[in-house]
């Protein structure tokens, strides 16, 4: 074997800093394509994402409504929280709060996820299981 040959060790070597030369290219993109989306939106204010975990180290795994109210009186409103994943959560800290939101605007906020798995293997017709809407309703009215 000559000296210029690849070793299982060279390969893995390059293989990892390869990984990280990309990863620290791609990351800030990732970073500033994020911010980008997320400002978009209209949600109420909130404490500020890390990137990646987001506010999982602000919550509490015991008692996170303790960490709730201490938002919702910094924002004096009901404050945005981002879990992993970009999912925001908007915690309703008031009556008057949950009653607009749940009771006026239902229509907005009431509905089943959509779960791909049930279209997969062809239960998307499944009235227990579909979203709200027109075909739900004609469903409904035959039960």
């Amino acid at each position: 074997m000559s000296s210029s040959s690849l070793t299982s060790t060279n390969i893995i070597s390059i293989a990892v800093g390869l990984f990280f030369s990309v990863s620290l290219i791609a990351y800030p993109r990732s970073t500033v394509k994020w911010q980008g989306r997320t400002k978009k939106r209209s949600l109420p204010p909130g404490p500020k994402p890390l990137p990646l975990i987001e506010n999982l180290l602000d919550m509490s795994q015991h008692a996170p409504w303790y960490k709730f109210r201490e938002h919702a009186l910094r924002y004096d409103q009901s404050p945005r929280v981002r879990w992993i994943l970009c999912r925001s959560v908007v915690v309703l800290n008031s009556v008057q709060a949950a009653f607009d939101l749940l009771d006026k605007r239902s229509a907005n906020f009431s509905d089943r996820p959509r779960t791909p798995v049930t279209e997969l293997i062809g239960w998307n017709c499944n009235f227990s299981l579909q979203q709200y809407g027109q075909s739900w309703r004609s469903h409904r009215r035959l039960f």
